[in-house]
Protein backbone atom coordinates (compact mmCIF):
# COMPACT_ATOMS: atom_id res chain seq x y z
CA UNK A 1 0.00 0.00 0.00
CA UNK A 2 1.78 3.05 -1.19
CA UNK A 3 0.16 5.16 1.17
CA UNK A 4 1.81 3.54 4.37
CA UNK A 5 5.08 3.64 3.11
CA UNK A 6 7.35 6.51 3.51
CA UNK A 7 10.46 8.15 1.87
CA UNK A 8 12.52 9.65 4.83
CA UNK A 9 15.06 12.66 3.94
CA UNK A 10 17.52 13.21 6.93
CA UNK A 11 19.98 15.83 7.58
CA UNK A 12 21.71 15.71 11.02
CA UNK A 13 22.83 17.97 14.06
CA UNK A 14 25.85 17.33 16.35
CA UNK A 15 26.07 19.56 19.20
CA UNK A 16 29.92 19.00 19.22
CA UNK A 17 29.95 20.90 15.43
CA UNK A 18 26.91 22.87 15.43
CA UNK A 19 25.54 21.30 13.02
CA UNK A 20 21.96 21.50 12.34
CA UNK A 21 19.69 18.49 12.09
CA UNK A 22 16.40 18.45 9.72
CA UNK A 23 14.05 16.27 8.84
CA UNK A 24 11.18 15.14 6.57
CA UNK A 25 8.69 12.68 5.19
CA UNK A 26 7.39 12.18 1.96
CA UNK A 27 4.42 9.46 1.64
CA UNK A 28 5.69 7.04 -1.25
CA UNK A 29 1.90 8.06 -2.97
CA UNK A 30 2.88 11.43 -3.15
CA UNK A 31 6.41 10.50 -4.29
CA UNK A 32 7.77 12.31 -7.51
CA UNK A 33 10.63 14.45 -8.78
CA UNK A 34 8.65 17.65 -8.18
CA UNK A 35 7.74 17.04 -4.65
CA UNK A 36 11.43 15.40 -3.85
CA UNK A 37 12.41 18.64 -4.98
CA UNK A 38 11.05 21.06 -3.70
CA UNK A 39 11.13 19.21 -0.02
CA UNK A 40 14.95 18.74 -0.39
CA UNK A 41 14.69 22.82 -1.66
CA UNK A 42 12.78 23.51 1.75
CA UNK A 43 15.07 21.57 3.70
CA UNK A 44 18.24 23.53 2.65
CA UNK A 45 16.95 26.69 3.01
CA UNK A 46 16.12 25.58 6.85
CA UNK A 47 19.40 24.61 6.96
CA UNK A 48 20.89 27.58 5.77
CA UNK A 49 19.16 29.59 7.80
CA UNK A 50 20.13 28.12 11.17
CA UNK A 51 23.47 27.89 9.86
CA UNK A 52 23.59 31.12 9.89
CA UNK A 53 22.81 31.49 13.64
CA UNK A 54 24.54 28.87 14.98
CA UNK A 55 27.89 30.42 16.02
CA UNK A 56 31.08 29.04 14.48
CA UNK A 57 35.04 28.58 15.53
CA UNK A 58 36.40 30.08 12.61
CA UNK A 59 35.98 31.14 8.77
CA UNK A 60 36.65 27.62 7.67
CA UNK A 61 34.44 25.72 9.14
CA UNK A 62 31.59 28.74 8.10
CA UNK A 63 32.39 27.38 4.42
CA UNK A 64 32.98 24.08 4.66
CA UNK A 65 31.06 21.29 3.33
CA UNK A 66 28.33 19.89 5.40
CA UNK A 67 27.41 16.16 5.17
CA UNK A 68 23.98 14.81 4.67
CA UNK A 69 22.21 11.38 4.52
CA UNK A 70 19.66 11.10 2.48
Amino acid sequence: NRHWHRFDLHFGFDELTGKVQLYAQILAAQLTLECFEATLANLLDHAEFWQRLLPCDSDREAVAAVGMRV
